[in-house]
């Protein structure tokens, strides 16, 4: 006997599906023969066309980028398609350098009002910290190869399986199961917590996990 019954969203997409299986054993009735557990997930990957260097030139008052891919349109880029801010401040820019696909310079505008002048200080008074996220790049058109927008972050749909086979039934067994044997409804069935009655027997039993080492 097969069962299955299966969540899906407003768009229709697959969700959450469980199937299971049912057979009779020896006229006893019918037990569990496997469960299966599909659902689906979307990550968020990170760019494929990024920045991977960024430069603070104190003595030049300029900022160097550098990307991990070239940029197939770098000839058409200009200095409007390069946007900076320093602690959500705008930092005014004079002249963009093209060194390579890969390799670009801006030079900052340092003649600004007292405001600017006082910002560009501070942006240049330490070492570039991509962790401390004050300094905030945004580059747009600039494209890679492949037609990957610069820093733009990509959704990913993944499938999850889960499946358990039961791989012996002791009939005789399972009404006289004592109740600290029974397992947690609120713990995962990975979990050290759950009860596990390790027979001698327990090596004709195998789990499929990358977690368990084969010993040959």
């Amino acid at each position: 006997e097969d069962k299955s019954f299966n969540y899906k969203s407003a768009k229709d997409d697959l969700l959450f599906e469980v199937k299971t299986e049912y057979k009779n054993c020896r006229d006893k009735g019918l037990y569990l023969n496997y469960i299966s557990f599909h659902n689906m997930f979307e990550v968020i990957r990170p760019p494929k066309f990024r920045i991977t260097k960024v430069t603070l030139n104190k003595m030049e008052k300029q900022i160097e980028i550098e990307f991990n891919r070239n940029t197939v349109n770098y000839l058409a880029l200009k200095l409007k398609n390069f946007k900076f801010t320093y602690q959500s401040k705008k930092i005014s820019l004079d002249r963009l350098i093209k060194v390579s696909p890969k390799q670009f310079i801006i030079k900052i505008d340092s003649k600004k009002n007292k405001k600017q002048r006082e910002l560009i200080r501070l942006l240049f008074s330490k070492e570039y910290d991509p962790d401390k996220r004050e300094l905030f790049i945004e580059i747009n058109r600039a494209i890679d190869r492949d037609g990957n927008l610069i820093n733009e972050q990509y959704a990913e749909t993944i499938n999850q399986f889960r499946e358990f086979f039961t791989q012996k039934i002791l009939t005789d067994s399972i009404l006289s199961l004592p109740k600290e044997d029974l397992m947690f409804k609120d713990i995962p069935l990975h979990d050290s917590r759950q009860p596990i009655n390790r027979k001698g027997d327990i090596g004709n039993y195998w789990m499929n996990t990358p977690l368990k080492k084969n010993k040959q």
